[in-house]
């Protein structure tokens, strides 16, 4: 079984709190904590989006990436980078996954893909 374990340096106790990774899930390959740091999202070896409410200490949220690939690296913002500043806060994730693809993900309208990024070769 695997665990995503954080410690809080201030305290006496060996962990501030424990999240267990189920492991049909695979292993852990990427995390990236929320902005307001309630919520982890982690990604996995076999594809796997997962999202954990750390006041709760619950799995909220799993998706799975359509191409089932491993999912390389995550990063979470509350805006995209060329929106408005009157544009309402989101809980966004950028999902680097598959073939040089990134995938940007509204969290709170359950995994949707907002944008999607590729860079594709040219032969000059």
């Amino acid at each position: 079984r695997g665990h995503l374990r954080a410690c809080d340096l201030r305290a006496r106790a060996p962990e501030a709190w424990r999240l267990d990774v189920p492991p049909e899930l695979g292993l852990l390959t990427a995390i990236a904590l929320g902005n307001d740091r309630n919520w982890i999202c982690a990604g996995t070896s076999r594809g796997f989006v997962a999202l954990w409410d750390t006041r709760y200490g619950v799995l909220a949220k799993l998706w799975r990436h359509s191409a089932r690939s491993t999912i390389h690296r995550l990063a979470t913002c509350a805006r995209l980078p060329l929106s408005s500043a009157e544009s309402p806060p989101a809980p966004l994730a950028f999902v680097a996954a598959g073939a040089n693809q990134v995938a940007v993900w509204d969290l709170a309208q359950g995994g949707a893909c907002r944008q999607c990024f590729r860079a594709i070769r040219t032969h000059a």
